[in-house]
């Protein structure tokens, strides 16, 4: 199934897309020019420390600096509040174009976005992406329900289906708007993260979980071998045209479109799913990415990229990747750029439909700022 492309140069503020395809083209000579030599570079992290994007933002770090030219320094400014707004606030405001700043950008960071929360005062359509990594997502049921795998989906309707998420508005949304299109009845336990969702589930608080690849295998792999958790399906997977299919870290499992085909005869379509392609941008092809401002040099931004490529390709990299930001290969270029639109723009009909929906579902006002 190909994912109908929600984004078009014209919906792209203006000059925007100019400013995106300048910043991707520079003279090989320029690059060559660019030197980090003595300079001191930041990664902006808008959480605390010992979160996800703290973890990823070190990793890079580590795997980046030798690549880069003139082997700078690098150091981690964590700057938390706000579900990741304050520090994305303060990045845009601050950061200077000179390619010695970049920003993590999370899940959550780009749903505060697309949400439309006052608070935020960045637009991540004018950020400019230099790697990003991508990170699939599973769903699984306890057994105690009578389901032994996925063809059993249609027979949950109806049963009394509980789950845990952060909230209605986090990076759990994307799971919630995909069982609510298959016609599950799920009840929502909100204020818990993903590590004590898993938790609560092995306690039986909770009978119903999603969780990312990253914790599959160390997580939850142990659970299903043990007959106390049965997959269900994955949220899918976007290749490097767009093409969304199976997850190729668990190819047995069917996609999430492929159940919704299997419980109503038809493809997905209408706003619902168009919320749910943009949603799945965001947690799944565009988990977490490293960005630079606006405005960057297009020499600068060649000499990241260079460098972001060098890393990927490294022995070192290739050994420790998968252990630390999971078995997807990281979208690098003209990838990494149709992700990051992808996973910030929300179509005016899937908007209104998400507003409908939250407010129907746990009355939820979109646009109002996050508690």
């Amino acid at each position: 199934m190909i994912m109908r492309r929600v984004i078009l140069a014209a919906a792209l503020p203006a000059g925007l897309l100019a400013a995106t395809l300048a910043a991707t083209t520079t003279p090989a000579k320029a690059q060559a020019q660019v030197s980090f030599a003595g300079k001191r570079i930041e990664f902006v992290v808008p959480f605390a420390e010992g979160g996800g994007a703290d973890a990823y933002a070190r990793f890079m770090a580590d795997q980046m600096r030798p690549h880069l030219p003139g082997n700078p320094g690098i150091v981690i400014r964590n700057i938390p509040g706000g579900g990741s707004i304050t520090g994305a606030n303060q990045f845009t405001a601050r950061a200077q174009p000179d390619g010695l700043t970049l920003l993590t950008l999370s899940a959550s960071t780009q749903l505060n976005f697309i949400l439309g929360d006052r608070r935020v005062r960045f637009d991540p359509r004018r950020f400019i992406p230099v790697i990003g990594s991508p990170l699939g997502s599973v769903v699984y049921v306890a057994p105690g329900l009578g389901a032994s795998g996925p063809q059993d989906v249609a027979a949950l309707r109806g049963r009394d289906l509980v789950i845990g998420a952060n909230g209605p508005t986090s990076a759990d949304l994307p799971r919630l708007v995909a069982l609510d299109m298959l016609g599950l009845s799920v009840r929502t336990v909100f204020g818990i993260n993903r590590g004590q969702a898993r938790l609560a589930y092995q306690r039986g608080e909770l009978n119903i979980n999603g969780d990312d690849m990253a914790s599959w295998v160390p997580q939850v792999l142990p659970l299903v071998q043990a007959g106390r958790a049965v997959p269900l399906f994955t949220l899918g997977y976007a290749d490097a045209q767009g093409r969304l299919g199976r997850d190729p870290n668990l190819p047995d499992l069917p996609s999430f479109p492929e159940v919704y085909r299997a419980i109503h005869g038809s493809d997905p379509a209408g706003p619902a799913w168009a919320a749910f392609q943009a949603l799945f941008a965001v947690l799944v092809s565009n988990t977490v990415a490293l960005v630079l401002p606006e405005g960057t040099p297009p020499e600068l931004v060649a000499a990241w990229r260079e460098a972001a490529r060098r890393t990927v390709a490294s022995d070192t990299f290739k050994e420790r990747a998968p252990q630390m930001i999971g078995p997807y290969p990281p979208a690098l270029d003209d990838v990494a750029q149709r992700n990051l639109l992808a996973a910030v723009t929300l179509p005016p009909e899937a908007k209104d439909w998400l507003a409908a929906w939250l407010k129907r579902q746990y009355n939820v006002d979109l646009g109002a700022p996050a508690n």
